[in-house]
């Protein structure tokens, strides 16, 4: 585990024989640098604490593993993980994550396709190593933050990620804190094509989606979007259009879930 100095008060030689005790530990705990290699804090930092919360993350799930924090984003975009520190115990900490690369939750075969954060460390690199930990800076933030670009070959579904916070307070106790989360991969929404054809108005999306098409005459937040019952044409290739003659004044469409 490499340590973050929070204070410039704390003895240079205590920091420089926690360093020494955490990596010697880490690579104890870790053995070779393959696909299991994962980092465990808590091996050394054996005081339980509350230092870090997860935060920016869309919504919460239970999948058997308790509710956890999900990080929704689509193939090809970037989920902002954050955590925010919140121990105020002084001293010096570090963080890691884990297993980025382990199968989906409700697919054994699936592994996230991603490009890890520059900013953060990987060890081993050119292997398959899996876990990440900010490296040494002079100051430490009060809120971490992992850019995690999700590549548009990763398959949707649920990631489960893992992340301890360690470190040691200002009465030199040894303390850890693990969390986990989840990414969730989620398929981009289709997009609406609209075209004019004389006085006619054509509106398609792709075939392979199952949402349904919906209008309204007005964007507010209180407006009622209706079917209408639309006449959806589907055509060889598959996509879905209607053909309609618009109306006076404003009307917006969109597509949503059944």
């Amino acid at each position: 585990m490499i340590m973050r100095n929070k204070h410039p008060s704390v003895q240079p030689v205590r920091d420089a024989v926690a360093v020494t005790v955490a990596l010697l530990a880490m690579f104890a705990w870790c053995g070779s640098a393959t696909g299991a290699f994962y980092l465990n804090c808590a091996g050394c930092h054996t005081t339980p604490q509350t230092g870090m919360a997860i935060a920016n993350y869309q919504t919460t799930t239970n999948l058997g593993n308790g509710l956890l924090r999900v990080f929704q984003v689509n193939p090809g975009q970037t989920a902002v993980i954050q955590w925010m520190v919140t121990n105020g115990y002084g001293g010096d900490y570090g963080l890691n994550i884990n297993n980025l690369d382990a199968a989906g939750v409700n697919n054994s075969s699936n592994h996230m396709a991603y490009t890890a954060d520059p900013a953060w460390s990987s060890y081993f690199p050119g292997t398959t190593t899996n876990f990440f930990m900010v490296g040494c800076s002079t100051t430490c933030p009060h809120v971490w933050t992992f850019n995690l670009v999700v590549k548009t070959n990763t398959p949707t579904d649920f990631y489960l990620v893992h992340t301890q916070m360690a470190g040691y307070d200002s009465a030199s106790a040894m303390w850890s804190q693990q969390e986990s989360f989840y990414v969730q991969v989620v398929a981009a929404a289709p997009k609406l094509s609209i075209s004019k054809v004389g006085n006619r108005v054509i509106i398609s999306w792709p075939g392979t989606s199952d949402c349904i098409l919906q209008q309204s005459s007005t964007l507010a937040a209180s407006a009622a979007w209706t079917t209408n019952g639309f006449s959806v044409t589907t055509n060889a290739n598959g996509a879905k259009s209607i053909n309609i003659t618009p109306s006076a004044g404003s009307l917006f469409f969109r597509l949503a879930n059944p």
